[in-house]
């Protein structure tokens, strides 16, 4: 979409491109791109003949369906420009809008004109809109005219129209363009009320870029999930592990491999895996995985042959190269390195000099030397003499690359060190929990993405005991014995279980359960520390019982980022009972690996995204906080590609549970409606610090100022009142003068040609050219509230609840005109708040920490009155609020239960922020200490470039008098 385009425009191009690809799904309906354009150009013929043309306001009150974009779409074609109007609001509200809009006709459904009051609009349903003209209709608007009039949502006073015209429009997408992925097959979730302007990019920019787009219902959008899902759709492997016991000299005790082997080739399994272990029966068939490895490769086709694994530093890299080399030819780069640092001290005779605690060293000296090799470089290693000899490896593997795994125990710096060297894992329940494992691999992931890599490109594998029976009772009786016996040769298990288990006493003294003496404990409380273990592993760590609980345990492990199931067989089962069993591990992948089972009416946003395999996803902080405590919609988002975040503050613990959920790219989000809904964006890192993220650098065509009060721009680190000029600065407030004149003013640094709105938020610049937000400029002598709230209101008496999502000032505190650059600037002391000194590193300490209600009042500002429904509104963020008090018009009050303060865990930093804030601002207003030392020549950012800009002299004068400092100080504390 170029500017010269309206949206309708771009959306008839993009049907013309691909007419019969899906455009819109609602529930059980779905619609090509050429049904949307013919429905929306059927209403578009109505509406004109009801007078609707160029210039024309009409009010839009669908409830969410298809028909919302084919209306919307279709009020653009007439010319006209649409007035949002959720069915959901109170009528008062509505009557209001239409009113003040000047709306002469409203597009309905039957069910929704009911609920609009009476103002003399022409209502027209959209169901009667049924004529046998389809074709296109320009109903002459151009790329200067409104696209669209919406509403802020007045929590303190009336609410008032923010105009954005086409041109804004286009801009903004051509902005997006910019940070959006747009793969082939796209599918965008929308879920945002179209009274929320960010619902321009669900519902507008997506089918003008050719996404298939996903409409939640009124009555679905609140529903996170509607309870358990059998199948999430989402692929895990399943493979076969082998441990065996050494029964005895013969080829019978390798006949279950084989056998297994050639099941497991021919159905679908992902990989044989067998191990490394020494001078004990219990694994004692395999001390080498390159010889059992190059068995399985001779009997198999398909799948692919591992060591699970292979304890590096009792080889020598060279070796293993070599060996697995062999394999990776005669499986034609099938081959699968599992690394492990090994642990029993008496293995260690193979190769004593990399004995504990050097093991760990070695393994990872080992896995660097192995993938040079491998690579075919020379690498150097030393002969009897100490002379470092270069060698190359033959025969030369097929792979490019081996792809290696590093066996891990449980030991959270050993998944760490494994996604820095960008391995993938394997690791088991034996010490540990599901719950363990899932927070571990958000630390492995974590790993992984500040090491460059995309988790999305790594395994994880779990290694499970195993047996799937045709009932759990049976399943429970072939797995008893054996696993008690298997647990019985650990002595490390003994000793585990028995400092967990409930009726053991613990020996006087003994404070690890690695100090216990088994000597000392009698047969009967092994055998009942025994039991104890084999249940917990039944019930918990294992992959027991029927298909069924295989499937449950296998959607269980999808959820927290496994990717593969290493069903180990053999701990003392009977071969023949174990093909049996094996055969049913067949049907658990099968069942496992099903499309999504999803009962037919459910629609929730977890059913909706899993059926349709979403890959894009823009919702409010809150809303992600909801979705990742839900088992089923924290499956969901494993299958995005990328996840927008706005509206709110976006704190870091959040970011960090969002990226354990879903390998997406994580972006956030900033802008005021009164700018095009987004004008900054920042791309999610491991590496951002602080308790809430920045909110980065602007989109394109847009240009950010960061000033102080007396309009000059502030030095970088230094935090000032952001202002936003370019091409998606909106055309102003409908019928609102006083407001336009306040707000959108002159840009003095564009030379007056274009206007620049002023946003009343905080930021500062970091050393990158970063924007991090810092509160808001509301309330005199009260704190600044925190950013990123959903209703996207500034608009309300005091500007209470303001936030950069939302519209203007209704009765803003009057600002003094700053005549050098025809800004407007709150009148000093007394009503600014206290300044102080400049932040000096750290977060710095503002007297609203201090009180008693800090978080309270911060968090009751955070919550918009008139907030639309569902996951962008109040009935999803419900959930995540805590508390029942609000402060309105700047005082306390009870507000309906529905209302309840949402709790982002950011109060207490606003008010540190704004303490920081008022500190930098006095001392560099006043020249204060080092304040006059700053250069004259200071930057701001614009769209990726940065100039120079003069301080006023002002922002370098004396310090303030004595009376006028005390008023500060006041202000400041909110006491008189």
């Amino acid at each position: 979409m170029t500017p010269r385009l309206t949206i309708h425009r771009a959306f008839e191009a993009q049907a013309a491109r691909t007419p019969e690809a899906t455009a819109l799904i609602f529930e059980n309906q779905s619609l090509s791109y050429a049904e949307v354009n013919a429905r929306a150009n059927r209403a578009a013929h109505a509406l004109q003949a009801a007078g609707v043309g160029k210039g024309v306001h009409v009010g839009l009150c669908l409830r969410r369906s298809a028909d919302l974009i084919v209306g919307a779409m279709a009020i653009l074609k007439a010319g006209g420009a649409y007035v949002p109007l959720d069915p959901d609001h109170p009528a008062e509200r509505l009557g209001h809008v239409l009113r003040d809009s000047g709306a002469r006709v409203v597009l309905a459904h039957g069910a929704t004109a009911d609920l609009l009051p009476e103002t003399g609009a022409r209502v027209i349903r959209l169901e009667d809109t049924r004529t046998d003209d389809t074709g296109n209709i320009d109903g002459g608007s151009g790329p200067d005219d409104l696209a669209y009039l919406i509403y802020t949502s007045g929590s303190t006073g009336q609410p008032k129209g923010v105009m954005v015209t086409h041109r804004n429009v286009a801009n903004f997408f051509c902005g997006m363009d910019a940070h959006v992925d747009r793969p082939e097959g796209a599918v965008w979730m929308a879920v945002t009320s179209i009274g929320f302007d960010i619902s321009v990019l669900e519902f507008f920019y997506t089918p003008v870029r050719g996404f298939k787009v996903v409409i939640s219902g009124d009555e679905t959008r609140a529903a996170v999930s509607k309870g358990p899902i059998a199948s999430s759709g989402r692929h895990m492997d399943f493979s076969i592990y082998f441990w065996g016991n050494d029964d005895g000299p013969g080829r019978q005790k390798y006949q279950l491999l084989l056998d297994a082997a050639r099941y497991a080739d021919e159905n679908g399994f992902a990989a044989i895996w067998t191990p490394e272990r020494h001078f004990h029966a219990f694994g004692g068939p395999y001390p080498n995985p390159a010889v059992s490895g190059a068995a399985v490769a001779a009997v198999t086709g398909n799948i692919g042959v591992r060591a699970g694994s292979i304890v590096a530093p009792l080889h020598h890299p060279a070796r293993i190269a070599e060996d697995w080399a062999v394999i990776d030819n005669l499986t034609n780069g099938r081959a699968g390195l599992g690394l492990a640092s090994g642990w029993h001290p008496h293995d260690f005779v193979l190769r004593p000099e990399n004995s504990p605690p050097d093991n760990k060293r070695a393994l990872f000296d080992s896995l660097d030397k192995l993938r040079r090799l491998w690579r075919g470089e020379a690498v150097e290693f030393p002969d009897r003499d100490g002379k470092m000899i270069p060698v190359r490896t033959l025969p030369r593997p097929v792979s490019e690359a081996p792809e290696c795994w590093v066996t891990i125990a449980g030991n959270p710096d050993t998944w760490r060190e494994a996604g820095r060297h960008g391995a993938h894992v394997l690791t088991h329940l034996l010490g540990q929990s599901v719950d363990e494992v899932a927070e571990k691999i958000k630390l492995y992931h974590a790993a992984l993405r500040e090491a460059g890599h995309d988790p999305a490109d790594f395994k994880v594998t779990l290694m499970l005991h195993s047996f799937i029976a045709e009932d759990r009772e049976t399943a429970r009786e072939v797995a008893h014995g054996p696993m008690k016996a298997y647990m019985a040769s650990a002595a490390g298990l003994i000793k585990q279980f028995a400092w967990v288990f409930p009726a053991f006493k613990r020996p006087k003294g003994v404070n690890s359960p690695f100090e216990m003496d088994l000597d000392t404990l009698e047969a009967g409380e092994v055998d009942a520390i025994l039991e104890f273990a084999f249940d917990r592993y039944f019930e918990d760590s294992g992959l027991f019982g029927t298909i069924e609980d295989g499937v449950a345990r296998a959607e269980q492990l999808k959820r927290i980022g496994v990717t593969e199931i290493a069903c180990l067989v053999d701990y003392g089962i009977a071969p023949p009972v174990i093909m049996e069993g094996i055969t049913r591990l067949k049907q658990v992948m099968d069942a496992a690996n099903a499309p999504a089972s999803l009962a037919d009416d459910d629609f929730s946003l977890a059913a909706q995204m899993i059926r349709h395999k979403a890959t894009h996803l823009q919702c409010t902080p809150s809303m992600a906080r909801i979705l990742v405590a839900n088992d089923e919609a924290r499956s969901a988002l494993r299958g995005l590609r990328q996840l927008l975040i706005g509206g709110e503050a976006f704190p870091a613990d959040l970011a960090d549970d969002l990226r354990g959920a879903t390998g997406a790219r994580i972006l956030n989000l900033y802008g005021p409606t009164e700018t095009t809904v987004w004008s900054t964006c920042h791309e999610v890192r491991a590496t951002d610090t602080g308790p809430v993220l920045p909110i980065g650098r602007p989109l394109a065509n847009t240009r950010l100022y960061v000033v102080d009060k007396n309009c000059a721009p502030v030095p970088v680190g230094v935090a000032g009142e952001l202002a936003i000029a370019g091409d998606g600065v909106a055309r102003g407030y409908w019928r609102r003068d006083e407001q336009n004149a306040e707000r959108f003013v002159s840009d003095p640094f564009g030379g007056g040609a274009g206007r620049l709105y002023r946003t009343g938020d905080i930021v500062r610049w970091n050393a990158e050219g970063v924007l991090e937000f810092m509160g808001r400029d509301d309330h005199p002598g009260q704190d600044p509230r925190p950013p990123h709230r959903a209703g996207r209101d500034r608009g309300g008496a005091q500007g209470s609840r303001r936030n950069h999502r939302g519209g203007g000032g209704d009765a803003y505190r009057p600002r003094r005109r700053c005549a050098a650059r025809g800004l407007f600037h709150r009148p000093p002391p007394g009503r600014f708040g206290r300044p102080a000194r400049p932040a000096q590193g750290g977060a710095a300490r503002g007297d609203g920490a201090r009180r008693p209600d800090a978080a309270r009042h911060n968090a009751a500002h955070a919550e918009q009155e008139d907030r639309p429904p569902g996951p962008a509104g109040t009935r999803a963020q419900a959930t995540a609020r805590r508390g029942a008090t609000g402060r309105r018009n700047g005082r306390l009050g009870d507000r309906a239960p529905h209302r309840r303060d949402l709790d982002l865990g950011a109060g207490h930093r606003a008010d540190r922020a704004r303490g920081q804030f008022l500190r930098s601002r006095r001392a560099f207003a006043a020249g204060g200490a080092g304040a006059s030392r700053h250069p004259r020549g200071v930057r701001h950012a614009g769209a990726g470039d940065y100039r120079h800009l003069p301080l006023s002299g002002a922002a370098r004068s004396g310090p303030a008098p004595r009376r006028q400092r005390r008023r500060h100080s006041r202000a400041g504390t909110g006491r008189r």
